[in-house]
């Protein structure tokens, strides 16, 4: 027998004692179907919410905001993002390739900014910036880019 397996046997109208994980409370006189009905109860405590079938997993795409739910691990840094949104007007999230910078844009801050973050500002987002300086050399063009990003 198992953890998860309950032998009855041929018991009928017996009394019973539940003890288990997840149980609050000893149940004492109980019958073998109380009993049952009890184990079913305190399993769905287990697993509260059942599998929609989603992995929460999207390979090498970057999360977007309807992802919320699904990006997590990064609190302190959406929280820091939080914090020079509102003081800053320029801010930069940088790093390798592939290493999220969309991802908790996205799904991180601007999800933040949405639900419900007291002072509300204008926030752009211009994700491949690096191309302002690798798609042209004319400078001009470079500085009325970022001008107009202001």
């Amino acid at each position: 027998m198992t953890g998860d397996q309950i032998q009855v046997g041929n018991i009928q109208e017996s009394k019973a004692i539940a003890i288990g994980r997840g149980a609050t409370a000893i149940y004492q006189g109980l019958t073998v179907a109380e009993v049952a009905a009890l184990v079913v109860k305190l399993k769905s405590k287990d697993q509260p919410v059942v599998w929609n079938g989603r992995i929460p997993y999207i390979g090498l795409s970057a999360f977007q905001e309807s992802d919320a739910q699904y990006f997590f691990g990064r609190e302190s840094l959406v929280d820091d993002l939080l914090e020079r949104v509102q003081k800053a007007s320029f801010i930069v999230i940088a790093g390798p390739s592939g290493s999220g910078k969309s991802s908790v844009a996205r799904a991180g801050l601007f999800h933040a900014l949405r639900n419900g973050h007291p002072r509300q500002r204008f926030v752009l987002l211009v994700d491949q910036f690096e191309e302002t300086f690798t798609q042209t050399k004319d400078e001009a063009v470079q500085v009325a880019f970022i001008e107009g990003c202001r």
